[in-house]
């Protein structure tokens, strides 16, 4: 490579251009729960900040003329320092610069791309670096706070220096403080030299690049600025929690859908990877609308299933009792079986699986109400039993259908069921049609007990031998 060009790039990588990006590292739950969520971004206390040499007290000197008590200089610095420091709030972020293409290292300048900020700010590569533009950033700032206080705004310079230089040298006058106040001589003080007080931080943070917000004010409580429209990206940790993904996109398209990327490491550099918005589920359904609008359909078609339930429990009331009658008799029969033991219960086994009530609200739902009974004959040594079963269904459109069935089961075995005897049947909704068709069904499943037993009785022979 000619040496003019290899100077000229070498050049160029080492005064990368600053964009008008800023950007703003910070935890998962104070992004997602707070910032994005409710759409601010705090103005701290500087006084919180993690920088020894602004956040603990600061005593400026005081100047005293001859003649001049100086009885209270103690409480004066107190007061000082919380108009100095308490009351000051700030915003922090972090430049940008991109640098050419061809430059090694290319991401190395970019404001998301820090990884002792990561570590430091972004929750261990957990957290959430939010950018914002400049302009746009600083015009809601100006609009919102800038009449409340002092304001300003601008990069932090890093020096090796110690606190000092002219907002050293400069005493407080205590006869300037007796003449105008204390607060009036702190803000003059502040405003001759908030560069050296607010933005001038040792080399050891000049890692992080900052840019800040500073806003000198009477109160002692953080401020909240309204960041809609201001944020242009999300950029999350290389370590970000998979489970809080789908939240992001929601709020990032909450924001104007505003891109989403992650930070990745690979081979010791940082690679921005654009994320794509989560697929919804594409499962289809039949039901139009919006999901608000199916939930509504969802919840009617439960109100409706249990009013139509509520009709149909009170018709069938009076032949739940003939259902029960029938049992007990089947249970008489059944308790002459040796070694065994008999129990009647409530049950669905004589309803088929595919004809058993649906949920509310499918194409499939026709029962509007189940009842039935069952007498269960088990062996005392032997998984083996004997299932005798009626039961009633009460269906839309003004329908009665009526089941019978024998059942024998060897539970050792996962396909040990035999159907020894089926009835079905269906009628209109009367009373008397009804009563009918269950007298028909008692006597029909009392004649098919003895081959029920005798068929129980065999595979019990069969399970001894």
């Amino acid at each position: 490579m000619d040496h003019g060009v290899a100077e000229m790039m070498r050049l160029a990588a080492e005064t990368p251009a600053e964009t008008d990006d800023l950007y703003h590292y910070t935890s998962a739950s104070v992004a997602v729960d707070s910032i994005l969520t409710q759409a601010q971004l705090r103005l701290g206390l500087i006084e919180a900040t993690n920088d020894p040499r602004e956040s603990r007290p600061r005593y400026p000197p005081i100047s005293l003329a001859h003649g001049v008590a100086n009885d209270d200089v103690q409480e004066i610095w107190a007061e000082a320092d919380r108009l100095l420091r308490r009351s000051a709030k700030v915003a922090c972020f972090t430049r940008d610069y991109a640098l050419p293409d061809w430059a090694l290292e290319g991401q190395r300048l970019r404001g998301y791309a820090h990884s002792a900020l990561w570590a430091h700010y972004g929750e261990a590569h957990r957290g959430v670096c939010l950018k914002f533009r400049r302009a746009t950033l600083g015009s809601r700032i100006r609009d919102s706070v800038g009449d409340r206080g002092l304001l300003f705004e601008g990069p932090v310079r890093y020096s090796s220096e110690s606190w000092s230089g002219s907002a050293n040298a400069e005493n407080l006058d205590l006869e300037q403080i007796n003449e105008f106040g204390l607060d009036a001589v702190v803000t003059r003080f502040i405003e001759q030299h908030h560069q050296e007080l607010f933005f001038r931080k040792h080399d050891d943070w000049s890692n992080e690049h900052e840019y800040r917000w500073l806003l000198v004010e009477a109160g002692l409580v953080p401020l909240y600025i309204d960041i809609t429209g201001c944020l242009t990206g999300i950029v999350l940790g290389d370590a970000f929690p998979e489970a809080r993904l789908r939240a992001v996109h929601h709020l990032a398209d909450s924001c104007g859908g505003i891109d989403v990327a992650q930070v990745k490491f690979h081979n010791g550099g940082p690679m921005l990877i654009p994320l794509a918005r989560p697929t919804p589920s594409s499962r289809p359904h039949r039901r139009t609308g919006t999901a608000l609008e199916r939930t509504k359909a969802l919840r009617d078609a439960e109100a409706d299933a249990a009013a139509a339930k509520a009709r149909a429990e009170e018709f069938v009331r009076p032949l739940v009792s003939r259902l029960q009658t029938i049992i007990d008799r089947v249970r008489v029969e059944l308790a002459e079986c040796p070694a065994a033991r008999v129990q009647t219960m409530s049950g669905f086994a004589a309803i088929p699986q595919i004809d058993r009530r649906r949920r509310p609200g499918v194409p499939t739902f026709e029962s509007e109400y189940d009842v039935g009974v069952m007498c269960v004959v088990t062996d005392d040594s032997r998984p083996i039993e004997v299932v005798a079963g009626v039961a009633l269904q009460s269906l839309n459109k003004d329908r009665l259908r009526f089941h019978g069935a024998i059942t024998l089961r060897d539970l050792s075995s996962t396909d040990g069921e035999t159907e020894l005897w089926r009835f079905r049947e269906e009628s209109e909704r009367d009373m008397e049609v009804a009563r009918g068709v269950l007298d028909d069904m008692g006597g029909l499943v009392l004649g098919q007990l003895a081959p029920a037993l005798a068929s129980f009785d065999a595979l019990r022979q069969h399970s001894v031998a």
